[in-house]
């Protein structure tokens, strides 16, 4: 490992004292949550878009719009010449 911050977090990884920290994976897992904690949760995670009206599927605006369309064209009963 060349890069000092990996040499240093992969030796505090390997020399855990077991006493206080029951797996590296739990040490992680803590390590993880605090800085969540102290940083904010927002810091971390892509803000959602709020949905906004309603959910229509396309299906439905094809039919809406068939409906609308056969009532403004007027009837034809027959064939003129």
């Amino acid at each position: 490992m060349s890069n000092p911050q990996h040499v240093k977090i992969n030796d505090v990884i390997q020399n855990l004292d077991p006493k206080i920290f029951k797996s590296k994976n739990q040490f992680i897992i803590d390590a993880i949550q605090f800085y969540i904690d102290n940083y904010g949760k927002e810091t971390f995670v892509i803000k959602k878009k709020k949905k906004r009206g309603l959910n229509i599927s396309g299906q439905k605006i094809l039919m809406t719009l068939r409906k609308k369309s056969l009532k403004q064209q007027p009837m034809r009963l027959g064939k003129r010449s």
